[in-house]
């Protein structure tokens, strides 16, 4: 997914995070880099389908003046503090798209479980198989705690595909037991709900204190 931010007089800035290769698996932003060879574009591989955390910080600091070669720094930093985790009502979307094997999604949807999934490096994997939706939240919960360890400055982005109340349930929990500096609220759009098929519910999350660490 291309972003178009004017940096600054000193030059345009083409920031572009392709959404996770192993998952939608497009290069736009290689398009338009072969196109216009005298704009300077950097392409940064999200390696997660949260491609608005990356992008948001980027435009920001062109805002401040920043130059690319620190944005680009900064968002390759960014990209390894993101945390991604989703249940899933089936993996039949998955399926047909390549991401996981027809035996792992004929599972899923005989045992009618919701699987719980994250992406590491770009790769879809399962963390989890809960019965209900409901424990599946309840996991998505503990995957946070661990993975934030007390950090008391997170910014979020939940996102659902058709189910906004389970969304609201998430977003209840999270806001609950957590401390965010920003906590965004979503629904998938056309292009990862195609992949990522109905009744998906998860969130994606960083803390400042991995990012800016030294």
């Amino acid at each position: 997914m291309g972003c178009p931010c004017s940096a600054s007089s000193r030059y345009t800035l083409i920031k572009s995070a392709t959404e996770g290769c192993e998952v939608v698996g497009s290069f736009p932003a290689l398009a338009a880099k072969n196109a216009l060879p005298q704009a300077q574009i950097e392409i940064v591989d999200s390696l997660t389908i949260a491609t608005g955390m990356l992008i948001s910080p980027a435009a920001e600091a062109a805002e401040r003046g920043e130059t690319l070669s620190q944005i680009v720094a900064s968002m390759e930093k960014l990209n390894k503090c993101i945390k991604v985790v989703g249940a899933f009502d089936t993996l039949e979307y998955l399926w047909k798209g390549g991401r996981i094997g027809a035996a792992r999604a004929l599972v899923g949807t005989l045992l009618k479980i919701k699987p719980v999934l994250t992406q590491e490096g770009g790769e879809v994997k399962v963390l989890n198989k809960a019965r209900t939706r409901a424990h599946a939240i309840e996991y998505m919960l503990g995957f946070v705690e661990k993975e934030v360890k007390g950090s008391i400055s997170l910014h979020g982005y939940i996102a659902h595909s058709h189910v906004p109340d389970a969304g609201r349930a998430l977003e209840k929990e999270l806001r609950e037991n957590f401390n965010w500096v920003g906590l965004r609220f979503l629904e998938m759009g056309p292009v990862l709900g195609t992949h990522m098929g109905p009744g998906l519910v998860g969130v994606s999350f960083y803390c400042d204190e991995d990012w800016h660490s030294e």
